[in-house]
């Protein structure tokens, strides 16, 4: 039998010898906290500040892992690791590396993710609000520091912006859909900040023409050269995107239809140099490509402009075509300027026609027609 060694607290006393001779003390550990397995334990260490850990497992080298938390006093120490295994109860246990997560930090990790599965406007969409709104109001905060006042500020800095309320609504939804996915991903997100709901909406003022209003403009637009396009707009419903990206292998006079399979869009640019190029343009980089998602189906035409599919696949459907259109488009083709793309409404040159320049005629067509919307202005497109 070994004889019992009863260990006691060192006495400080005067000299080397007697500070020699101390004991080393091990941290002094809470044992009501320590034994309660999977509640973690809480300990002072030897410069007096309080720590609390909690197991989580193991690291990818074998390592055991634990989440510490920290303060300077223990029953503060005692409230961290408390708010910390609520987190874990509610979210699970972080992954690894995620502690000290930003908003900003993870937006810059999410957004080229998330462009790999959207069209080219969704990601435009998505990064204008990120860029804009949310890492400028919000990019410092922590993921598993939000609280719905945070969420709600970024509204409120959009309405002092006066900025709409359409605008307030689709960040709100970005910001949400980003951090369901960093939840996914084992990041600390509190639960109720996903709760919080959208900004409302506010009313538009946008309606159609009436059949007036469409009898007056088609009329006046007859014999412009313009008129089939117009018509097709207003006979046929046809969107700017879906008219512009037309092309004459699609219009069937003789069966008195039109088959919608393209749109007309210009894409954004993405980098193919790896950064060595060193233009901060994309559009300027020599090994530039289209930024478009994988699978997404395109049909380059000049510069920018493509045809691609549209949104959805209802989008994709034949049209039957008036007799007052068939006769309309079969002048047209008479006339309309030779295309290498084969596009039905072109530019003079014959180019993809820039929707700037589409939208400046329909308003000037509206004038000419005497008629505007009941608020004074002139009518969308899509109206």
């Amino acid at each position: 039998m070994f004889p019992q060694v009863t260990r006691t607290p060192a006495v400080l006393g005067v000299g080397s010898h007697t500070q020699a001779m101390a004991p080393i003390m091990a941290p002094k550990e809470d044992s009501a906290m320590a034994r309660d397995k999977g509640s973690g334990s809480i300990y002072q260490d030897a410069g007096g500040r309080w720590r609390a850990s909690i197991e989580a497992g193991w690291t990818a080298t074998g390592a055991r892992r634990r989440i510490k938390v920290s303060a300077a006093t223990k029953t503060a120490a005692q409230t961290k690791l408390k708010a910390r295994l609520r987190q874990i109860s509610e979210s699970g246990i972080p992954a690894p590396g995620t502690a000290v997560m930003t908003v900003k930090k993870y937006a810059e990790q999410w957004a080229p993710r998330r462009a790999k599965s959207r069209r080219p406007k969704t990601q435009s969409t998505d990064e204008s609000a990120l860029r804009k709104w949310i890492i400028p109001t919000i990019g410092h905060v922590r993921l598993d520091m939000l609280s719905p006042a945070h969420i709600r500020s970024i509204a409120t800095a959009i309405a002092k912006a006066k900025r709409s309320s359409s605008t307030a609504h689709r960040t709100q939804a970005v910001l949400l859909k980003m951090l369901k996915d960093a939840t996914l991903d084992g990041h600390m997100v509190p639960p109720r900040v996903l709760l919080v709901e959208k900004p409302v909406i506010a009313p538009n003022d946008r309606q159609g023409l009436t059949a007036v209003e469409s009898m007056a403009m088609l009329t006046t637009a007859s014999g412009d050269p313009d008129c089939s396009r117009w018509g097709a707009a207003l006979t046929e419903a046809m969107r700017q995107g879906e008219c512009l990206g037309l092309t004459w292998q699609c219009v069937d006079l003789e069966a008195a239809e039109v088959e919608i399979s393209w749109q007309l869009q210009d894409l954004p640019y993405e980098h193919g140099c790896e950064g060595t190029c060193q233009y901060k343009r994309a559009g300027s980089c020599p090994a530039r490509r289209f930024k478009i998602p994988d699978g997404y189906e395109v049909r380059h035409l000049d510069g920018a402009w493509c045809l691609v599919r549209p949104k959805t696949a209802s989008g994709r459907r034949v049209l039957p075509l008036i007799s007052w259109m068939v006769d309309t488009l079969r002048e047209w083709r008479e006339q309309c300027p030779d295309s290498p793309f084969d596009l039905v409404w072109p530019d003079e040159n014959g180019n993809p026609r820039h929707p700037d320049a589409d939208r400046a005629a329909w308003r000037a067509l509206q004038v000419r027609a005497e008629i505007a919307h009941p608020a004074g202005r002139s009518y969308f497109p899509h109206e």
